[in-house]
């Protein structure tokens, strides 16, 4: 086993805590909302390891149509934080029940970058779950994956993505059966790995 982590270890019981003390190491950095749309996220992790992505329903109205993401979306009067946001939304998106008991922490917000895209404050949020549950997404969903997070960090690289009728290169990885994933999911991802540490031969 040398010195590799708990973490990547599969059924490991000291897994979840391990992301934990992992993401608690550096506290999550808050930004201003003001004038922003907020919205909280949900990784779902489970042993494997594994994470649920999403992919979105095509619509021409959501500028991240189509795009692989995590469950969540937008904060609503009913909800009381960012962290109820992303329950609720991922209970209507993936028929997925979170609790607060199952949180291992928080990534910092993030915002998109390009000047085209609508200004969104998102918050993320880590979940362990003891498995890689079955979703039942809504019409909002085309469809949800499990995918381990090896496929993930193994196949990071530059890839051309078509924005608007044009062809960019950009950072991303891949999911499931080759999607792509870029953009702000891709940062979240990145920043996921990054404070988990070297936990991948």
């Amino acid at each position: 086993m040398g010195d590799r982590p708990p973490f990547f270890w599969e059924n490991d019981p000291v897994a979840l805590e391990h992301i934990r003390s992992r993401l608690a190491l550096i506290p999550a950095r808050d930004e201003d909302a003001e004038g922003a749309y907020e919205a909280g996220v949900a990784l779902l992790i489970a042993p494997g390891p594994q994470i649920l992505l999403i992919r979105r329903a095509e619509h021409p109205a959501d500028p991240w149509s189509g795009q692989i993401a995590f469950p969540g979306g937008g904060r609503e009067a009913c909800d009381s934080d960012l962290l109820a946001t992303a329950i609720r939304e991922t209970a209507e998106e993936t028929g997925v029940t979170l609790s607060t008991g199952s949180l291992l922490g928080r990534l910092d917000d993030f915002r998109p970058r390009r000047p085209s895209l609508p200004d969104v404050l998102i918050r993320p949020f880590v979940f362990g779950l003891d498995a890689a549950v079955q979703t039942s997404f809504s019409n909002e969903v085309q469809y949800c994956l499990w995918t381990p997070l090896r496929r993930l960090t193994g196949s990071r690289g530059e890839r051309e993505i078509e924005i608007r009728g044009s062809l960019l290169k950009t950072p991303s990885c891949l999911a499931g059966d080759g999607e792509v994933v870029w953009g702000i999911t891709y940062r979240i991802l990145s920043e996921l790995f990054e404070k988990l540490g070297p936990v991948f031969p």
